[in-house]
């Protein structure tokens, strides 16, 4: 099923008529793909290619910046269909998780990709908004927002944090939605076939090219059809559809006292050090797959040069000669 998608979406990049959305779908699946798929669509591409001819020296010079590997002499192509394809899909030939609008020259662009099995990934941008990723899920962002609105685009699962910002309306871009926030917490769940978004927190507005569908608030869920592009809304318990992230800790560059008050109220127990100088130690750690407090523990104080025991009150303390 995913390898008919990427030939559609390829094909219709090489007739230049994909979408902005479509476009990008098909950089995230080509990045995804194994080699003999995209060998396989670059053969039927040479195949439907018109005879033309080009210098030996100008064939040459493409070659070197595109062909990174080597081929079978059965398979190797004439220097002038490997131009004229390497004219149509360079940026598909690079296969590169850094990208530029195909449309118009942009800012410098991230896509930050969590693929993983049962791997999430928070990513942070630049307005101090953030999104945590879903496994096989991908998230397109400036790396700095410019102009009267922040943009991303997603595909996959997220749930967005964003800072309120009245000046400056946050807009999440997934298929042909546009979902556009101020300042609140959302999940959004887009697969081929449906886009479903959740909020647990303020309000959005959700589009389809301009016409807004519907507004919703915590605990209440639009459902997009992509097949049938209809949409419903439905209300529900918000805490449920987000709960695949809720056991998520993710310690960016905090100290070790942030990190144990973090510690001490999602384990309910007393984290304690036995100096002040173990306190002001720094460190940055993901933990996405349900660990104990005891394996969090363990990673955290063994980045510090520190140990832990069980002190008789029944809490933890954090011992160490400090960073």
């Amino acid at each position: 099923m995913q390898n008919r998608r990427l030939e559609y979406l390829f094909q219709k990049y090489i007739n230049k008529n994909c979408t902005h959305e479509e476009y990008i779908e098909l950089m995230l699946l080509i990045d995804q793909c194994d080699e003999s798929v995209l060998r396989g669509m670059l053969d039927k591409a040479y195949d439907n290619l018109p005879d033309e001819h080009l210098s030996k020296h100008a064939a040459g010079k493409i070659l070197k910046n595109i062909v990174q590997t080597k081929v079978d002499r059965k398979h190797f192509w004439p220097p002038a269909k490997w131009t004229i394809i390497a004219a149509s899909i360079t940026i598909i030939c690079a296969i590169s998780i850094i990208y530029k609008s195909y449309k118009h020259e942009a800012p410098a662009i991230a896509i930050t990709r969590s693929q993983l099995l049962n791997d999430h990934q928070l990513i942070k941008f630049s307005d101090g908004s953030s999104v945590t990723l879903n496994k096989y899920s991908y998230v397109k962002y400036p790396r700095k927002f410019n102009g009267s609105t922040r943009e991303v685009s997603l595909m996959g699962e997220g749930y967005f944090d964003i800072r309120h910002d009245a000046g400056k309306p946050f807009l999440v871009h997934v298929g042909k939605l546009t979902i556009t926030v101020l300042g609140t917490a959302f999940n959004i769940n887009a697969t081929q076939k449906n886009i479903a978004v959740t909020v647990t927190r303020g309000k959005v507005s959700v589009s389809e090219h301009g016409k807004v569908l519907g507004a919703i608030t915590p605990n209440q869920q639009m459902n997009y059809s992509v097949i049938n592009q209809t949409a419903r809304q439905v209300t529900l318990n918000a805490e449920q559809v987000v709960k695949w992230q809720c056991d998520d800790m993710f310690f960016d560059d905090i100290t070790m006292e942030k990190a144990a008050d973090l510690l001490a109220t999602r384990f309910n127990t007393k984290i304690a050090f036995d100096n002040e100088r173990v306190k002001h130690c720094r460190l940055t750690g993901t933990f996405t797959h349900s660990e104990s407090l005891k394996e969090i523990l363990k990673v955290i104080c063994a980045f510090n040069n520190a140990t832990y025991e069980e002190s008789q009150g029944g809490g933890i303390l954090i011992k160490g000669g400090g960073c």
